[in-house]
């Protein structure tokens, strides 16, 4: 899913290439704040529901290919997702 316009997660704007996040071969730094849309075990990749921290809500957009090297999390956790130089990992999440 590509996304254009003004930063929709209120941090660090893409890099032009239509992603959020620093994107492209650029490099860069973002953080995102979401929750698993499936079960994400520790080595694999999936896909992270991006919320809005001031709130809570759902912004209807996703982040994919989130490798996860922290453990292994069930569906609809808390997680936090670090881009750096455009490559998705899962920081930390709820257990």
């Amino acid at each position: 899913m590509a996304f254009t316009g003004e930063d929709p997660y209120g941090g660090i704007p893409g890099g032009g290439d239509g992603e959020p996040g620093p994107g492209g071969s650029s490099g860069g730094f973002a953080i995102w704040f979401g929750k698993t849309d499936a079960s994400h075990d520790k080595g694999a990749t999936g896909t992270i529901s991006i919320y809005d921290a001031s709130d809570e809500t759902d912004t209807g957009k996703n982040l994919e290919n989130v490798k996860n090297y922290f453990a292994d999390l069930d569906s609809d956790k808390w997680v936090i997702v670090v881009e750096i130089n455009s490559r998705r990992l899962l920081a930390t999440g709820e257990c």
